[in-house]
Parts: C-alpha cells; sequence; structure tokens
C-alpha cells in the first residue's frame, strides 16, 4: 500500500506541471490598458497594474515593451562576452520552465503577449540573472 502511494504521488509530480499550465486566455477580449499604467517620479518609471495574472503581465508587456526589449537586447550582448549564446539560455529555460508555479507562467505569457516578444524570449530574460552566475 505504501509503495502504491509513494508510486501515485511521483507520477503526479512528474505529470502535474505539464498538466497545470494548460489555460485558455482569449486575447483578443484584453484591454491592454484596464486597470495598468505608468507614472514617471524623477526620472523614475513606476508601472501599476490590476488583474489576473494574465491580464498584469499583458499589461506590464504592452506598457513597457520598448523597455523589455532593450533589456534583452543588452543582456545577449553581455552573455556574448562570456561565449553564451541565446541558444544556451533557452536550453537553461527549458530545464527551469516547469519548475515555474503556473500563476508566474501564465503572467510570462501575458508579458510575452503584450510585448510582442515569445514566451521563450521573455522565459530566457527571466533566467538571466540565474544564468549570470554560471558565466561569472
Amino acid at each position: 500500500m505504501k509503495n502504491k502511494i509513494i508510486s501515485s504521488l511521483i507520477l503526479l509530480l512528474i505529470f502535474l506541471p505539464s498538466i497545470s499550465l494548460i489555460e485558455i486566455v482569449d486575447t483578443d477580449s484584453i484591454n491592454p490598458l484596464n486597470g495598468g499604467w505608468i507614472e514617471e517620479r524623477e526620472g523614475i518609471k513606476i508601472l501599476h497594474i490590476s488583474g489576473s495574472s494574465y491580464e498584469m503581465g499583458y499589461q506590464h508587456g504592452f506598457l513597457l515593451k520598448e523597455e523589455i526589449k532593450q533589456n534583452l537586447r543588452i543582456l545577449l550582448n553581455f552573455f556574448k562576452f562570456y561565449d553564451i549564446v541565446y541558444d544556451d539560455l533557452l536550453q537553461i529555460w527549458e530545464i527551469m520552465k516547469g519548475e515555474i508555479p503556473v500563476q508566474y507562467f501564465i503572467e510570462i505569457k501575458g508579458i510575452a503577449n503584450g510585448s510582442g516578444l515569445s514566451i521563450d524570449e521573455i522565459g530566457v530574460l527571466n533566467i538571466m540573472h540565474d544564468a549570470t552566475n554560471l558565466a561569472l
């Protein structure tokens, strides 16, 4: 009995991440600025977002799309200095993304859709801090 429970838990842990990432989001019905806006104080941008994980991500991506794209370009150039290319970072993202809680993955999807980048590009951008530790 104990072995059966342990086996069931192991199977659940293996298959749960892939099952839980499935969510249907109607991106056509999203109002990109629904509750989201930017204010600037003393040259610092402050992002105000609200809604579901996807909506907050979409607002984030939509409102800061140019900054997100610029950060991705800058960080990819930084990693080139250490002979680490996008595909190397993508492999790390592929390993790590299964460990990301569902609500964060959904927010990443929203950021990607709002900014016009792919989920993988946003994912790579989000793991770059961890990858920096590997490069240095």
